[in-house]
């Protein structure tokens, strides 16, 4: 899953960072279980960067597209 462009211009809009100067970053979290280790990452909240004043922000999506826990 990837952001569509609507969801990055929205998202860039709500933090106020031109897009061109957005980079997106997601949380990967590692944890036990019972078969071992699960690795997931964090597709609706991503660390938007603004890569000219070196600022992050973590968004949450509004589009419920994006699962919270999706497994690597």
């Amino acid at each position: 899953n990837t952001v569509t462009p609507e969801d990055a211009h929205e998202a860039c809009s709500a933090l106020a960072i031109p897009e061109g100067d957005a980079d997106f970053f997601t949380i990967v979290t590692v944890r036990k279980s019972d078969g071992g280790i699960a690795v997931s990452v964090n597709l609706r909240a991503p660390i938007i960067v603004d890569s000219k004043s070196h600022i992050a922000r973590q968004y949450v999506l509004a589009n419920p597209r994006y699962p919270i826990r999706q497994p690597l």
